[in-house]
């Protein structure tokens, strides 16, 4: 996943075909517990527990230091990975866009308004848990 520096991460992490909802969901950042109450700031988890349960882990104002892989750890299911690159690059004025996961400069005339897609495979545990998770690029 690329991301624009200054612009706000949002990964989805899913739980399906669990029999209840995980007890809990970590978040890591270089396999190191994500902390939200950093001196770094921004960062924020809302986890919406149901038959599927989510968490969206937001990190407003990307920074270099941001790139790296991300997990999310459910308490009853395997973990699930994604590789986000915080980019430093310059846009021209009619600004950057996200096509289908390609970053591009000029006109958006065939990108839909929402891009989303799975960035890791399902990884099913013993109990046909599957975790899994995705992220979204919102265009401007």
């Amino acid at each position: 996943m690329h991301v624009d520096k200054g612009s706000t991460i949002n990964l989805t992490c899913a739980v399906k075909y669990s029999p209840e909802p995980p007890a809990y969901i970590f978040w890591y950042h270089h396999d190191e517990v994500i902390s939200y109450d950093s001196s770094r700031g921004g960062v924020s988890v809302i986890t919406e527990k149901g038959d599927v349960t989510t968490s969206h882990l937001l990190i407003q104002n990307a920074d270099l230091d941001d790139s790296g892989k991300y997990s999310c750890s459910p308490s009853n299911a395997d973990v699930a990975s994604v590789r986000v690159h915080v980019l430093n690059g310059k846009c021209n004025h009619d600004g950057c866009f996200y096509c289908f996961g390609q970053r591009t400069s000029g006109k958006m005339h065939d990108c839909r308004e929402n891009f989303s897609a799975s960035s890791a495979p399902f990884h099913p545990d013993h109990s046909g848990i599957k975790t899994h998770i995705h992220h979204t690029h919102r265009f401007y």
